[in-house]
């Protein structure tokens, strides 16, 4: 190769210093380049497991009438009866029977742990026997589990856009969706509400941007919180991760 930069005209040193600039450009574009790539990868597996959980809110309802319609007495669990038999499922199981599968969902290397409130991560929300952890076909895990809101029942659904793979982060491959059973969404700390259809939604769904972002709460998606709402805030960006997103 020096031969023929010789022959070209070119010295020694400036085919080095010409590399040496190549390399310093690659070293700050490539990250860059892979960053961006990774966040357009996350926003359409989000929006694709968005569609499903929708799509098999739309196919119970065909079978079984509206949402509203639907017995979520005692002996009845919401996931289990309505949502999972209109999923693509690859295994499923409830916790209990999980840990002795060795099938989990864990955050960040703890294994059946997710993030459950202020006071640290709270492993099992929802109990061993009222838990399921489901695995799509396209891989895409799920940790669901039945709770209440505002005195509603709900279902809450932990997603893994990729399974088991890393980083295992809220906010990153781990998103909080809600189920809702009934017309009634807000902030879980503080009376203000919003009239929606019964479905599923992302955790923070019609919030404000800085609502979303607020830092004095530890549900919001920032650094410094559990990021629960970061589902919402790309869903409000028009499905983007902005610059300002805890990345």
């Amino acid at each position: 190769m020096f031969g023929q930069a010789a022959r070209l005209g070119f010295t020694i040193a400036e085919v080095l210093i010409t590399l040496g600039i190549i390399g310093i450009v690659a070293a700050l574009t490539i990250p860059a380049l892979v960053t961006g790539y990774q966040k357009n990868v996350t926003v359409e597996s989000l929006k694709k497991v968005y569609s499903t959980l929708s799509q098999a809110v739309k196919l119970s309802e065909a079978d079984n009438g509206f949402v509203s319609d639907w017995d979520i007495g005692a002996g009845h669990n919401l996931f289990v009866d309505y949502l999972l038999p209109y999923l693509n499922t690859a295994e499923y199981c409830v916790l209990s029977e999980c840990k002795s599968r060795g099938i989990y969902f864990g955050l960040e290397g703890n294994k059946y742990v997710v993030p459950a409130g202020p006071n640290s991560v709270d492993s099992f929300p929802g109990g061993d026997t009222q838990t399921w952890i489901v695995v799509l076909t396209d891989g895409t895990m799920l940790y669901a589990y039945q709770s209440l809101y505002h005195n509603y029942v709900i279902v809450k659904i932990m997603v893994d856009i990729n399974g088991n793979k890393g980083p295992n982060k809220m906010g990153r491959d781990i998103f909080s969706l809600l189920f809702l059973t009934d017309s009634l969404l807000g902030s879980p700390d503080t009376a203000d509400t919003i009239i929606v259809r019964p479905g599923i939604y992302f955790e923070g769904f019609g919030l404000e941007r800085t609502q979303l972002v607020d830092n004095s709460k530890y549900y919001n998606c920032n650094k410094t919180s559990y990021a629960f709402t970061c589902g919402a805030l790309i869903q409000y960006d028009g499905w983007k991760i902005p610059k300002d997103y805890p990345w």
